[in-house]
């Protein structure tokens, strides 16, 4: 039998001591990647926690003869992650100190729709809603796999103290997925872009981000037909075609031919929708081609029609 308390060489660590620094390297990771889902993913998309890199990291620093021991102690223990706002630890009868697998909870920088900018969200209460269903005090109690946590987190603005935000979580295996919110995701633009338009705008890059390419494409002609339509003063049943003609007449000619057409680009637009043609390239080019266009008027103070 292996003496477990002298389970270690000179060149290595004690399987304890390894899977002391795998869980508290695995639960630093989560956090960055829950931080990095919150102020850079969108809808539905996702982060990775490197689970396979950092164990194998950690095994690694066990010497071969006694990494049974560590892989033991890694197969036996649930991998379920607890919420917290700081480092929590359990202690055994000896005495002895465990880290707890965490995800640990801070301030993250989003976009606030009352302050109108980016500003630090702190996180003012949470839960895991499948340790919640899991629990044996609710007469239906529910069968979810062990690799599988929905979590709701709520955040406030450090800017206006308003109402907080509801995001919801799910972690499946070792990923996390941005799944919900309330209210819908406020998405900053660029200052230059007309206000009474902006809506449209922001609303064409929250459907991108959502995966839904064609909205994100109706929505950014929807931003340029109705710029036009308030420009040229146009009504009735004019088409987009002839308010967009109207709209470049109305522009200087010094800048005409250096400005992106925005003609040009609701024909595009209009031909992706007709065609039904889901093009996330397309829709990355005509942003920064509107972008730009309005970027020119700021630079060359066009004004506007109100």
């Amino acid at each position: 039998m292996i003496d477990k308390a002298a389970a270690k060489g000179p060149s290595g660590v004690s399987p304890e001591q390894a899977y002391e620094a795998f869980i508290t390297s695995l639960g630093a990771k989560a956090s960055d990647c829950l931080k990095d889902l919150l102020e850079n993913k969108h809808l539905y998309q996702k982060t990775a926690i490197p689970y396979d890199e950092i164990l194998a990291s950690e095994r690694g620093n066990v010497l071969p003869a006694i990494r049974q021991l560590f892989d033991q102690k890694v197969q036996s223990t649930p991998m379920n992650f607890h919420l917290s706002s700081g480092p929590l630890y359990s202690v055994e009868r000896p005495g002895a100190r465990s880290s707890t697998l965490l995800i640990i909870l801070s301030n993250a920088r989003l976009f606030c729709k009352r302050c109108d900018r980016l500003e630090p969200f702190q996180p003012v209460w949470w839960t895991d809603a499948a340790n919640e269903a899991r629990n044996p005090r609710y007469e239906t109690p529910v069968e979810i796999p062990a690799n599988q946590q929905w979590f709701y987190l709520m955040y406030q603005c450090q800017g206006c103290q308003g109402i907080p935000e509801l995001i919801l979580v799910r972690r499946s295996g070792w990923n996390l997925f941005l799944d919900g919110r309330s209210p819908m995701e406020g998405i900053q633009v660029e200052r230059f872009l007309p206000k009474p338009e902006q809506q449209w705008f922001r609303d064409a890059l929250i459907a991108y981000n959502s995966g839904k390419i064609l909205a994100g494409l109706f929505y950014l002609r929807t931003f340029i037909e109705q710029f036009a339509r308030r420009q040229t003063k146009s009504a009735g049943r004019a088409t987009g075609e002839e308010i967009l003609t109207a709209y470049g007449q109305q522009i200087p000619l010094k800048q005409r031919d250096s400005m992106p057409s925005l003609g040009e680009w609701y024909e595009k637009l209009s031909e992706a929708l007709h065609h039904a043609n889901e093009d996330p390239a397309l829709f990355d080019a005509a942003r920064q081609e509107i972008e730009r266009h309005f970027d020119i008027r700021r630079v060359f103070k066009i004004p506007e029609n109100l």
